[in-house]
C-alpha cells in the first residue's frame, strides 16, 4: 500500500487521525496484542470499516510504522534545515545525525520499542521486503543527510574514512539503533545489562563512530 498515494485520495483527514490515533496505541499497548477487535473498540469506529478502509491488520500496521518514523524524524527538519547546520564542516554534522540517537533514547523510548516491535510482528507475519518497499523508502529519508556530510567531511578533511558511504551508513546506524533498543529498560533482562547507564553507553558508542570516521584509516 502506497502511504502518499493513500493520503492523496483521501478526501478528509479523518482516515490520517485515525492512523495517527491507531499509532498511538501501538506506542502505548505494542503491537502484537493489539487485535482489530481491540482497536476499533479503542477508536469507537466499527471494526467492519477498519478492514475496509485498511484491508488487514499487516497493512495497517506497516501504515502506523510510515506514520510514526515520518512524524519522528519531522521532529529534526529545524535542525538539519537550518543555518547553523549547513555551516558546520562535515565530522559536526556526522556527530549532529549521530545524536538522533541519544533524542531518541532519552525522550522517545516508545518510539524506539515501536520498532522493535515492528520488527519482531514483520517476521512473525512472514512480511516480505516487497510489502515493505514504502516503509523502507522512509526509513532511509535520513541517508541523504549522512552522504552529504560524509561527502562534504571529505572535501574539508574532517573525515578520513575511505569505506562507502553505504556500508559506514549501514553499520554505524545499525550498531547505534540496537544499542538504544538493548538499552530500553523492558530490554535489560540480565544484572550486566544494568551496570553502566544506557544514555553513558550510547555516547561513547558515538565517539567510536566518530573516532573511527576522522580517524587516519585509508
Amino acid at each position: 500500500m502506497n502511504y502518499q498515494k493513500y493520503l492523496a485520495e483521501t478526501k478528509d483527514t479523518w482516515q490520517e487521525q485515525l492512523i495517527d490515533e491507531i499509532s498511538t496505541l501501538f506506542l502505548k499497548q505494542g503491537i502484537q496484542p493489539m487485535k482489530m477487535t481491540d482497536l476499533a473498540k479503542e477508536t469507537d469506529v466499527g471494526v467492519a470499516s477498519l478492514y475496509r478502509y485498511f484491508g488487514t491488520k499487516k497493512n495497517l500496521v506497516i501504515l502506523c510504522g510510515i506514520h510514526l518514523w515520518t512524524k519522528t524524524v519531522h521532529l529534526f527538519d529545524n535542525i538539519f534545515e537550518s543555518n547553523l547546520y549547513q555551516k558546520k564542516d562535515g565530522i559536526s554534522q556526522m556527530e549532529d545525525l549521530l545524536k538522533v540517537y541519544h533524542i531518541l533514547y532519552t525522550g522517545h523510548r516508545d518510539f524506539l520499542s515501536f520498532l522493535a516491535n515492528f520488527d519482531a510482528f514483520c517476521i512473525s507475519e512472514h512480511i516480505s521486503a516487497a510489502e515493505l518497499n514504502d516503509y523502507e523508502n522512509n526509513i532511509m529519508n535520513l541517508y541523504p543527510l549522512f552522504e552529504a556530510a560524509y561527502d562534504k567531511g571529505h572535501r574539508d578533511h574532517t573525515i578520513r574514512c575511505k569505506e562507502p558511504i553505504q556500508e559506514v551508513y549501514f553499520t554505524v546506524n545499525h550498531s547505534m539503533m540496537c544499542l538504544a533498543q538493548k538499552m530500553l529498560p523492558e530490554n535489560r533482562i540480565l544484572s550486566s545489562d544494568k551496570l553502566v547507564d544506557g544514555e553513558q553507553q550510547i555516547n561513547l558508542l558515538m565517539k567510536i563512530h566518530l573516532a573511527y570516521l576522522k580517524g587516519n584509516k585509508s
